[in-house]
Protein backbone atom coordinates (compact mmCIF):
# COMPACT_ATOMS: atom_id res chain seq x y z
CA UNK A 1 0.00 0.00 0.00
CA UNK A 2 1.29 3.47 -0.78
CA UNK A 3 1.78 6.52 1.56
CA UNK A 4 -0.85 7.82 0.01
CA UNK A 5 -2.97 5.13 0.72
CA UNK A 6 -1.60 4.84 4.05
CA UNK A 7 -2.36 8.82 4.68
CA UNK A 8 -5.82 8.55 3.33
CA UNK A 9 -6.67 5.33 5.89
CA UNK A 10 -5.70 7.53 8.45
CA UNK A 11 -8.06 10.12 7.49
CA UNK A 12 -10.64 8.06 7.10
CA UNK A 13 -12.49 7.07 3.98
CA UNK A 14 -10.91 7.72 0.93
CA UNK A 15 -14.54 7.84 -0.77
CA UNK A 16 -15.26 10.57 2.21
CA UNK A 17 -12.09 12.46 2.12
CA UNK A 18 -12.63 15.87 -0.52
CA UNK A 19 -10.11 18.14 -2.35
CA UNK A 20 -11.05 20.80 0.40
CA UNK A 21 -9.45 18.26 3.66
CA UNK A 22 -6.32 17.84 1.59
CA UNK A 23 -5.60 18.92 -1.49
CA UNK A 24 -2.25 17.89 -1.86
CA UNK A 25 -3.18 14.31 -0.40
CA UNK A 26 -6.24 14.32 -2.56
CA UNK A 27 -4.06 15.08 -5.46
CA UNK A 28 -1.62 12.09 -4.86
CA UNK A 29 -4.21 9.93 -4.55
CA UNK A 30 -6.23 10.65 -7.82
CA UNK A 31 -2.75 10.62 -9.68
CA UNK A 32 -2.54 6.83 -7.95
CA UNK A 33 -6.16 5.89 -9.28
CA UNK A 34 -4.80 7.27 -12.83
CA UNK A 35 -2.20 4.90 -12.71
CA UNK A 36 -4.22 2.00 -11.46
CA UNK A 37 -6.67 2.81 -13.79
CA UNK A 38 -9.44 2.68 -11.13
CA UNK A 39 -12.00 5.14 -13.23
CA UNK A 40 -14.78 4.94 -11.02
CA UNK A 41 -13.44 5.72 -8.19
CA UNK A 42 -11.70 9.28 -9.58
CA UNK A 43 -13.06 12.51 -8.66
CA UNK A 44 -13.77 13.44 -12.36
CA UNK A 45 -16.05 16.54 -11.58
CA UNK A 46 -12.46 17.99 -9.38
CA UNK A 47 -9.96 16.68 -11.76
CA UNK A 48 -11.35 18.14 -14.73
CA UNK A 49 -11.61 21.74 -12.70
CA UNK A 50 -7.73 21.26 -11.82
CA UNK A 51 -6.92 20.30 -15.32
CA UNK A 52 -8.43 23.64 -16.39
CA UNK A 53 -6.78 25.81 -13.68
CA UNK A 54 -3.66 24.44 -14.21
CA UNK A 55 -4.16 25.21 -18.33
CA UNK A 56 -5.25 28.88 -17.39
CA UNK A 57 -2.37 29.29 -15.06
CA UNK A 58 0.00 28.61 -17.80
CA UNK A 59 -1.49 31.37 -19.15
CA UNK A 60 -1.60 33.63 -16.91
CA UNK A 61 1.94 33.33 -16.70
CA UNK A 62 3.29 33.87 -20.38
CA UNK A 63 0.74 36.79 -19.85
CA UNK A 64 2.08 38.15 -17.12
CA UNK A 65 6.01 37.65 -18.72
CA UNK A 66 5.22 39.52 -21.64
CA UNK A 67 3.89 42.51 -19.55
CA UNK A 68 6.99 42.57 -18.05
CA UNK A 69 9.03 42.37 -21.60
CA UNK A 70 6.99 44.84 -23.08
CA UNK A 71 7.16 47.23 -20.10
CA UNK A 72 11.00 47.33 -19.72
CA UNK A 73 10.89 47.20 -23.68
CA UNK A 74 8.78 50.56 -23.46
CA UNK A 75 10.61 51.86 -20.06
CA UNK A 76 14.43 51.39 -21.86
CA UNK A 77 13.27 53.30 -24.73
CA UNK A 78 11.26 56.61 -23.43
CA UNK A 79 13.50 56.70 -20.43
CA UNK A 80 16.74 55.52 -20.99
CA UNK A 81 18.71 56.30 -18.05
CA UNK A 82 22.10 54.44 -18.32
CA UNK A 83 21.87 53.83 -14.22
CA UNK A 84 18.81 51.91 -15.17
CA UNK A 85 19.85 50.19 -18.56
CA UNK A 86 21.59 47.05 -17.27
CA UNK A 87 18.97 46.28 -14.83
CA UNK A 88 16.58 46.80 -17.66
CA UNK A 89 18.08 44.51 -20.21
CA UNK A 90 18.68 42.21 -17.69
CA UNK A 91 14.99 41.98 -17.21
CA UNK A 92 14.00 41.61 -20.56
CA UNK A 93 16.92 39.02 -20.88
CA UNK A 94 15.17 37.17 -18.04
CA UNK A 95 11.55 37.96 -19.44
CA UNK A 96 12.61 36.30 -22.73
CA UNK A 97 14.02 33.29 -21.65
CA UNK A 98 10.99 32.67 -19.31
CA UNK A 99 8.62 33.33 -22.17
CA UNK A 100 10.63 30.54 -24.02
CA UNK A 101 10.57 28.35 -21.80
CA UNK A 102 6.82 28.49 -21.08
CA UNK A 103 6.41 28.10 -24.83
CA UNK A 104 8.64 25.07 -24.99
CA UNK A 105 6.64 23.62 -21.79
CA UNK A 106 3.69 24.13 -23.24
CA UNK A 107 3.78 24.74 -26.85
CA UNK A 108 0.04 25.04 -27.03
CA UNK A 109 0.23 28.50 -26.01
CA UNK A 110 2.65 29.41 -29.18
CA UNK A 111 -0.62 29.74 -31.82
CA UNK A 112 -2.55 32.68 -29.31
CA UNK A 113 1.32 34.38 -28.93
CA UNK A 114 0.33 37.62 -30.69
CA UNK A 115 -2.94 37.76 -29.27
CA UNK A 116 -1.57 37.62 -25.93
CA UNK A 117 1.25 40.10 -26.57
CA UNK A 118 -1.83 42.43 -28.22
CA UNK A 119 -3.70 42.17 -24.73
CA UNK A 120 -1.41 42.54 -21.96
CA UNK A 121 0.47 45.75 -24.29
CA UNK A 122 -2.09 48.01 -22.44
CA UNK A 123 -0.77 46.89 -18.89
CA UNK A 124 2.66 47.33 -19.89
CA UNK A 125 2.34 50.57 -21.05
CA UNK A 126 0.76 51.94 -18.01
CA UNK A 127 3.05 49.92 -15.77
CA UNK A 128 5.72 52.06 -18.10
CA UNK A 129 4.27 54.96 -18.20
CA UNK A 130 3.96 55.20 -14.32
CA UNK A 131 7.01 53.98 -13.34
CA UNK A 132 8.94 56.27 -15.29
CA UNK A 133 6.95 59.42 -13.99
CA UNK A 134 4.25 60.46 -16.76
CA UNK A 135 1.34 61.99 -15.81
CA UNK A 136 -1.77 60.21 -17.59
CA UNK A 137 -1.90 63.32 -19.59
CA UNK A 138 1.51 62.52 -21.06
CA UNK A 139 0.97 59.16 -22.00
CA UNK A 140 0.30 59.74 -25.35
CA UNK A 141 4.36 59.89 -25.51
CA UNK A 142 4.48 56.10 -25.40
CA UNK A 143 2.11 55.06 -28.46
CA UNK A 144 -0.99 53.14 -27.64
CA UNK A 145 0.24 49.82 -29.87
CA UNK A 146 3.57 48.38 -29.71
CA UNK A 147 5.87 49.74 -32.60
CA UNK A 148 7.44 46.43 -31.84
CA UNK A 149 6.51 43.23 -33.56
CA UNK A 150 6.53 39.66 -32.17
CA UNK A 151 9.97 38.80 -33.74
CA UNK A 152 11.44 42.07 -32.54
CA UNK A 153 10.68 41.57 -28.95
CA UNK A 154 11.55 37.68 -28.37
CA UNK A 155 15.09 38.46 -30.31
CA UNK A 156 17.69 38.01 -27.81
CA UNK A 157 19.97 40.98 -29.33
CA UNK A 158 17.06 43.71 -29.83
CA UNK A 159 17.06 46.19 -27.39
CA UNK A 160 15.36 49.86 -27.81
CA UNK A 161 17.54 52.85 -28.80
CA UNK A 162 19.42 54.62 -26.32
CA UNK A 163 21.50 58.16 -26.36
CA UNK A 164 24.49 56.40 -26.08
CA UNK A 165 23.09 54.29 -29.52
Amino acid sequence: MSRVATHYEELGSTSQLSIEQDFHAWLMHQAELLRSRNAEALDWEHLAEEIEAMAGAERRELLRRLTTLFAHLLKMEYEPEKRRARGRELTIIRSRNEIQRLLRQSPGLKGNLRAYAAEVYPDARREAATDIGLKRSQWNKIPVESQWNLDQIMDPDFFPRTDSD
